[in-house]
C-alpha cells in the first residue's frame, strides 16, 4: 500500500533524517515506524522521592547525579484514548460522494503520492502508528512550556493554552498529542495556492516550539552525526537545561554468507525506525532514562561507539554461548548510518540473539530541546560512576 509508505516518509523528513531527495529514494521500498512490543527490556519504575530542584531537574541528592526532568509527562503514541477523538475530527475530510464517499483521502503531492483512500478509524490508526516523533516531541515541549516562565508566541502559545479536557477526556498532556495529530491529520486539505505541495499546518516540531520564544529561552539544536555524542554528553546537556530526542533504527541480525579464517560476518537487514524522549539520567552501566512513547514505559539504556560492547549470542543444539567479540564482523549494509555509529542498548535486552529476533540499534539522529536560565549555579564535584 502506498498511503503507509507515504506516512511513514513524511515522519522521517519531518524529524530532518531525510532531504527531499532522500525522501524520494526511500519511497520506493518498505519505511517502517514500529512501537516498542509491550513487554520489550526491563521497565524501569523512577523512585518519587526527589527533594533536590537543580534548574528544570528533580535529583536525589546535591550530587545532582541521579535526575528526572520536571514535569515531563510519559505518553504513549498508541494511547487508546486518542483514536475516536483523532477519527472523529479527521472525519471533516472524508468525501462526500462517489466510491469514496465516507473515506479520507491522502496524498503527498510533494513527492509524487497520489491519493490513497482511508476509513476515518484506519487513518487515526496509521497517524498513531506512525506517531513516535510526533508523540517524542510533544514529551518535550510538554515539559518545556511547565518549565519555562516566559510566556511564548505563535502555535507554542496555542499548543500550551490547552489544558486537561480541551480535546478529549484526560490531562492537558494528552490533550497536547491529541492537537498535534490532529494537525498532522490537516496536512491532506487541498493546498490551492500550490496544489504541488501539501496544506499547512502540521505539528509542532522542535525547532518552530523554540523559535516561539524570545530569543535566549528555549533553543533547539541538532546532531545529524550522534556518533560525537555519548551518555556524558548528555548528562551534561541536561545539567544544563536540555531534554533530547533520540531517532533510531532497528536491524535485524543473522549470519552472513561470508566467511574469512578469523571473523563470523554478521548481516544486518533493516527492520524499522523508532524515536524516544530523554527524560533523566542515573550512574550506572545504563544511565540514561528513556520515555519509550512506543509502548509508554520507562527504561534505563546506554550508548556505545564501541558494537564490540554488544554481546551477541547463537544457539547451536539448545545451547547459548556468547561470541567472543574478536570473532565478530558486522557486514554494513547499504543506507547504514555512517560512522562513527553510536548503538542504542536497553537494559534487559542487552545482547543481541543472532538470527533468533535479535536487533541492533543504530542511532541515526539526537535533537535537543533547551531551556535557559538566567542564573544556573555549576554542579557540585560528583563522585562515583561517570557515564560514558
Amino acid at each position: 500500500m502506498r498511503g503507509p509508505v507515504a506516512l511513514l516518509v513524511f515522519a522521517a523528513l519531518a524529524v530532518g533524517l531525510l532531504s527531499v531527495s532522500d525522501a524520494r529514494d526511500v519511497r520506493g521500498r518498505l519505511m517502517r515506524f514500529v512501537p516498542t512490543r509491550a513487554n520489550f527490556a526491563t521497565e524501569h519504575v523512577a523512585s518519587m522521592v526527589r527533594p533536590v530542584t537543580y534548574g528544570d531537574l528533580r535529583c536525589r541528592s546535591s550530587a545532582i547525579d541521579d535526575c528526572v526532568v520536571a514535569n515531563m509527562p510519559l505518553l504513549g503514541q498508541m494511547d487508546p484514548r486518542l483514536q475516536a477523538p483523532l477519527a472523529t475530527y479527521s472525519s471533516r475530510y472524508a468525501v462526500n460522494s462517489g466510491p469514496n464517499r465516507g473515506e479520507i483521502i491522502w496524498s503527498e503531492p510533494q513527492f509524487g503520492i497520489g491519493p490513497t483512500p482511508y476509513a476515518p478509524t484506519d487513518f487515526a490508526n496509521n497517524i498513531m502508528g506512525n506517531g513516535c516523533y510526533i508523540t517524542s516531541l510533544t514529551t518535550l515541549e510538554v515539559a518545556a512550556l511547565a518549565n519555562q516562565t516566559v510566556a511564548p508566541t505563535a502555535r507554542a502559545r496555542t499548543l500550551a493554552q490547552i489544558d486537561a479536557g480541551a480535546l478529549m477526556p484526560g490531562d492537558a498532556s494528552i490533550n497536547r498529542l491529541e492537537w498535534q495529530y490532529r494537525r498532522w491529520a490537516d496536512k491532506l486539505q487541498p493546498n490551492l495556492t500550490d496544489p504541488s505541495q501539501p496544506s499547512s499546518p502540521d505539528f509542532l516540531e522542535l525547532e518552530e516550539f523554540a523559535g516561539d520564544f524570545p530569543l535566549g529561552s528555549v533553543a533547539f539544536q541538532d546532531y545529524p552525526n550522534p556518533g560525537v555524542l555519548s551518555a556524558a554528553s548528555l548528562v551534561s546537556g541536561m545539567q544544563g537545561g536540555a531534554t533530547y530526542l533520540i531517532a533510531f533504527q532497528r536491524y535485524n541480525v543473522t549470519f552472513a554468507s561470508t566467511r574469512d579464517a578469523v571473523r563470523v560476518h554478521l548481516a544486518l537487514a533493516y527492520d524499522s525506525h523508532h524515536k524516544i524522549a530523554v527524560s533523566g539520567f542515573q550512574p550506572g552501566t545504563y544511565p540514561i532514562l528513556i520515555n519509550d512513547v512506543g509502548n509508554g514505559r520507562r527504561y534505563r539504556v546506554r550508548l556505545t561507539t564501541d558494537v564490540h560492547s554488544i554481546p551477541f549470542t547463537e544457539t547451536v543444539s539448545g545451547h547459548t554461548r556468547t561470541m567472543p567479540s574478536s570473532e565478530v564482523m558486522l557486514d554494513i549494509p547499504t543506507g547504514y548510518p555512517p560512522g562513527p555509529r553510536l548503538y542504542l542498548v536497553y537494559e534487559g535486552a542487552d545482547g543481541v540473539a543472532i538470527g533468533n529476533g535479535g536487533q541492533l540499534f543504530v542511532v541515526e539522529d539526537i535533537q535537543s530541546l533547551t531551556v535557559g536560565a538566567p542564573y544556573r549555579p555549576p554542579p557540585p564535584p560528583r563522585g562515583g560512576h561517570t557515564p560514558i
